[in-house]
């Protein structure tokens, strides 16, 4: 069994990302690294009990679209594996496909099935990226959890987390909690 260290004075943080996502809106959180935002997300998501993907963001769109199709895929995604043809090795058919052409199908995919949409590590979206996510973030039921260093790093997408009540930003912990950090991982 593996040694996790507790998550130390982030439960604000943790509850913000939760009532988001319980609420179905989307949200960005923003922070430092190694400040605990990837940590805190994943740790939410699973106990969310939704149905979500988790992507590390690419910057080039086509990486993004053929991913995030993979990830529906592992997911069990009914409305996505209707456009998947049977047979075939899904990873190698997407990666085959044109991003125009995966823009389409996976819209169609998940505004008839909505989840959450995590993606991490954001560096400079591009506008076509931006455009493909406009579309879902708008689409009900569909919320994007985005994670970024600082709103800089978000490039196209701070057109669509412009709003500061949709923000969590993550501060560096208290001493106390370091501090209680420290003695867990000494321990």
């Amino acid at each position: 069994m593996a040694f996790e260290l507790p998550l130390v004075g982030l439960a604000d943080e943790c509850e913000q990302v939760r009532r988001a996502i319980e609420k179905g809106h989307s949200l960005l959180v923003l922070g430092p690294p190694g400040c605990g935002k990837t940590r805190v997300l994943r740790s939410v998501l699973r106990e969310s009990g939704s149905r979500f993907v988790y992507l590390d963001a690419a910057s080039v769109q086509h990486d993004l679209l053929v991913e995030l199709g993979q990830a529906l895929i592992d997911l069990g995604h009914t409305s996505w594996r209707r456009f998947v043809p049977a047979g075939k090795d899904a990873h190698r058919w997407l990666a085959s496909q044109t991003s125009l052409h995966l823009r389409g199908i996976l819209w169609s995919a998940l505004e008839a099935e909505p989840i959450t949409i995590a993606l991490d590590h954001i560096r400079g979206a591009s506008a076509n990226t931006y455009r493909f996510l406009q579309r879902l973030y708008y689409k009900r039921g569909v919320n994007i959890i985005a994670v970024c260093r600082t709103a800089l790093d978000l490039g196209f997408l701070g057109r669509l987390f412009f709003d500061p009540r949709e923000t969590v930003a993550f501060k560096p912990l208290r001493q106390r909690d370091a501090l209680q950090l420290f003695n867990a991982l000494a321990r």
